[in-house]
Formats: structure tokens, C-alpha cells, sequence
């Protein structure tokens, strides 16, 4: 049997589809048959041409191979790299936009400040005699972090949660940090995509309150934003606990 996006499959459904158009009574039908056909005549047409030019350039063939090969490589190595994150257990509530809750664990990136202090150790004194270039602060990154094939996302009134992250600037240690006090937050560091990574959710001062508290042995997260997208906002509460 010919596969479906082969020459044979593409002609095969073209078929098909004139063959309804042409013999159905029933109006609806015959205008789905007639998309139908059409469709899979320009996908005919579209693979011919792709067929006949890597056919009189086989290089280019070689070439199409090699680069589909190195995508497919550099797919399986960023894959490797997010399954290999620490694993945190989440708890997660989101209202508004979409509704729902999740929990389970996650795959974690934590990027602790980029200063020369024991990371383990970084207090407001030591902070005061780091290594930063002038008015440079002290950020820690946090972000959920999921394949891009989806495997493992928590699911969230019915949709994958794909990524979500923020960020601390002015970093000091345990504590609670009011996110709105930040000198001009960049919204891309507080996103939440849900559903797909094409139009996520975005946090900024002027969209609502924003606030992460960071536990006494800075493995436990706990966050709370309002966050603006194309299909509304959402407030987010979370808790990410190191396993």
C-alpha cells in the first residue's frame, strides 16, 4: 500500500476525492470532495517538482539529507539535555483565560546568578563585593523546561503546559521578591506557554502582581503572576519542590 504522502498516496487520494465529487448527490459533500481533490492535486503537483528537481540534482538531494540528519541530531540532543534537569515536583493553579490545575514532576532549569561567590552562599553582604560589571544585578533564572515533542507535560484544563519560567533580578538569597519592584522586567523572562509555544502568556508590572519566594535551602519555589496573552490573562500560582 502506497504511503500517504507518496506519489502513489498523494494520486490515490486525489482519486478518491474527484471520484466522490463527481458521483455524490448530496451538495455538501461534493464542495468537501472538491477541496479535498484540490488539495491533494497541489500536493500532487508540489511533490512532483520536489521529485524531479532532487532527481536532476542528486547533490542536492545529498545536501536535503544531510541537513534533515543534522536537524534530527540537534533535536535529539536538546531532547537529552531537558530530561537530564534536575526533576522538581510541581503544584500549579491557573484561572482566568484557562482554568484548571496540575501537579506531578518536571524537569527544571535552575541558572544561579553569574557572579565568582559559592552559590550556596549568596547573601546581600557577599553580594556587595561580587565580581558584577557596573550596575549589573545579580539574577537567578528558573524555568520548567519540556521536549519539543510534549513528553511529559503536565496537562492544564486540557493543555499541555510547554514551558514556564521567571526570573529574580537582584538576587540575594532566600526570600520573598516583589517582581514589580524590578528595574524594567523584560516579559520574555515571565512566560507561560500552555497548549502551544506559538502565543504563550506573558507577565510584565503593568499587567498585575508578581511575586516568587525562594525557600530557606533555595530548592522550593513558590510563585504567583498575572499574565497577559492572545486568549486573555491567567493568574498562576505555582510550587516547585527539589526531589
Amino acid at each position: 500500500m502506497p504511503e500517504e504522502n507518496s506519489l502513489g498516496g498523494l494520486a490515490k487520494r486525489w482519486w478518491k476525492a474527484k471520484k466522490t465529487e463527481l458521483l455524490t448527490g448530496n451538495q455538501r459533500e461534493r464542495e468537501y470532495a472538491e477541496a479535498q481533490a484540490g488539495n491533494a492535486q497541489r500536493d500532487l503537483g508540489d511533490k512532483v517538482a520536489s521529485d524531479l528537481t532532487f532527481a536532476a540534482v542528486p547533490s542536492l538531494r545529498r545536501w536535503k539529507d544531510n541537513q534533515d540528519a543534522a536537524a534530527a541530531r540537534r533535536e535529539a540532543d536538546a531532547r537529552a539535555e531537558i530530561l537530564a534537569l534536575p526533576l522538581f515536583q510541581l503544584q500549579l493553579q491557573v484561572s482566568g483565560a484557562v482554568t484548571g490545575s496540575a501537579s506531578g514532576p518536571v524537569h527544571v532549569r535552575v541558572e544561579p546568578p553569574e557572579t565568582d561567590l559559592d552559590e550556596t552562599d549568596l547573601d546581600e553582604a557577599d553580594l556587595d563585593e561580587a565580581d558584577l560589571d557596573e550596575g549589573e544585578q545579580p539574577e537567578l533564572r528558573v524555568a520548567i523546561e519540556v521536549p519539543e515533542d510534549g513528553e511529559g507535560a503536565p496537562l492544564v484544563g486540557g493543555q499541555p503546559l510547554l514551558r514556564l519560567c521567571f526570573a529574580i533580578e537582584g538576587y540575594h538569597g532566600p526570600g520573598s521578591y516583589d517582581l514589580g519592584a524590578q528595574d524594567d522586567p523584560d516579559p520574555l523572562d515571565y512566560e507561560c506557554d500552555l497548549g502551544n509555544r506559538d502565543e504563550g502568556y506573558f507577565w510584565s508590572p503593568e499587567i498585575g502582581p508578581g511575586q516568587v519566594t525562594v525557600g530557606a535551602d533555595e530548592r522550593s519555589f513558590d510563585v504567583r503572576l498575572t499574565m497577559s496573552g492572545a486568549a486573555g490573562e491567567i493568574t498562576l500560582t505555582a510550587h516547585l519542590d527539589a526531589v
